[in-house]
């Protein structure tokens, strides 16, 4: 086979170079940590910010506690290197510290849903601060009504306000709320919790907290319809004089069953995104609505573009003109995820990035964040549950093929692919398929034939 692979390879150096090709993702590091111990499930959340990125292992083993962890990566010189792990000041076995994280600027909130200070698996939410380039724990957020099985950590915050669900650990009798908290200057303190006013026990409401501006969604993906079915909803709030008021309620079609709307919520200036893994059996959707005169109104139903996709909708992040959707079902939860580009106000499919190599059950797209030049899915339970998060950059020269990054390509790139492929590097994956194949030989010809404009 890699004989066949040479003589092809050969063959490309006499290609012309063409016009350039359109944006597209490109694989460039895996992130793993096992930290003496082979299954922290690595990647039960991912944030990436500029030339930073936290990783959450909520059954991170650590001086012999399965407390979870989150660790902190910095981009150095082009490579993703492991600076730091922060651990929770009074650590439990069984609190899945990690399971949520969110950080802006030089403060990070990290959800242990699982906590026990109030009562079983109440939850609870840790602040960290950033001072002199080190993270230092600052304070503990519970839940003023701190309901046993209530999972108090689903956090987002931004600037001086945080929002809070507690969606339940478990789907009983628990109804869900969102806690609103706000920073006074000196500590951050509870000012609002929001419940679904038409909700029941069981609903799941406060999963997947959003705000952007002066408008709040807040997910309720088992959340009960006009004839009882539990189909999923979102709620909309907007704050006014201080206070978030309930606007809307956002929910499917009421005669086609099977959804979890509003699984995950991605909401960016005046656009909000409302995943819905189980929609059109299990295959999934994204349901986008944008901001008309004070009301949310739909403007597209986003369906996956290409077969076997599952769970699509089951996590979503935005940036700007990019979106990248999750669908960790697929393939029997090895998993994929697709990236779409904002056109003409519409999301136009750009690209599927196929599961990740190893085991199966990998949920390949499960967690994951993008920003304006890279992104990261994690796949948490990769190789056994130890988990690991890859990391693809946008290539938009049509330069695909230029391995080495030198704005060129030559005999160079196609030694670089050679050893990739022989390695059995995803450098080499230029299918995004998870695996290497004459499939991926005959995409580096087509790119290098297209070369660089």
């Amino acid at each position: 086979m890699h004989s066949i692979i040479a003589v092809s390879l050969c063959l490309v150096l006499r290609v012309p170079i063409l016009e350039a090709q359109e944006c597209r993702p490109v694989y460039q590091d895996t992130l793993s940590v096992a930290d003496g111990w082979d299954a922290p499930v690595f990647g039960t959340d991912v944030v990436l910010t500029d030339d930073e990125a936290f990783v959450g292992a909520q059954e991170a083993v650590i001086d012999g506690v399965q407390s979870g962890a989150v660790y902190t990566y910095a981009l150095v010189g082009g490579a993703w290197e492991r600076v730091g792990r922060l651990v929770p000041p009074d650590a439990r076995d069984g609190h899945r510290f990690g399971t949520w994280i969110s950080v802006d600027g030089d403060t990070m909130m990290i959800g242990s849903p699982y906590d026990d200070e109030l009562g079983e698996d109440t939850g609870a939410v840790y602040v960290y601060e950033r001072v002199d380039g080190d993270w230092g724990f600052v304070q503990k957020l519970l839940p003023s009504i701190g309901e046993e099985l209530g999972a108090f950590g689903y956090v987002f915050h931004r600037g001086e306000m945080a929002v809070i669900g507690a969606a339940a650990r478990t789907y009983g009798d628990i109804e869900g709320a969102a806690y609103v908290f706000e920073y006074d200057g000196n500590e951050w303190i509870e000012t609002q919790r929001l419940t679904a006013s038409d909700g029941g026990p069981g609903e799941v409401f406060g999963l997947s907290p959003v705000f952007d501006d002066d408008w709040l969604a807040i997910g309720s993906p088992f959340a009960r319809n006009e004839i009882n079915e539990p189909n999923g909803a979102c709620y909309v709030f907007r704050r006014e004089e201080g206070a978030w008021v309930k606007t809307q309620v956002l929910e499917p079609d009421l005669f086609d069953f099977g959804h979890t709307f509003g699984f995950d919520l991605a909401l960016e200036d005046g656009r909000l995104l409302i995943g819905d893994p189980d929609a059109d059996q299990r295959r999934g959707e994204v349901v986008a609505y944008e901001l008309d005169t004070g009301v949310w109104k739909q403007t597209q139903v986003i369906e996956p573009e290409i077969d076997g996709l599952m769970g699509f909708g089951n996590q979503l992040a935005m940036d700007g003109s990019t979106l990248l959707i999750g669908a960790p079902d697929t393939e029997m939860h090895a998993g994929a995820a697709s990236v779409y580009s904002l056109v003409d106000d519409r999301w136009v499919y750009v690209e599927t990035i196929g599961h990740a190599p190893g085991s199966g059950l990998s949920l390949f797209g499960a967690r994951l964040d993008i920003d304006d030049e890279a992104m990261m899915i994690a796949a948490p339970l990769n190789d056994v549950n130890s988990g690991a998060v890859y990391v693809y950059g946008f290539n938009c020269g049509g330069c695909s093929a230029d391995l080495n990054g030198d704005g060129a390509m030559n005999a160079a790139d196609v030694g670089v692919f050679m050893a990739a492929f022989d390695a059995g590097s995803l450098v080499a994956d230029l299918t995004l398929d998870g695996g290497l194949d004459f499939f991926d030989v005959s995409a580096f010809l087509e790119a290098y034939s297209v070369g660089c404009q």
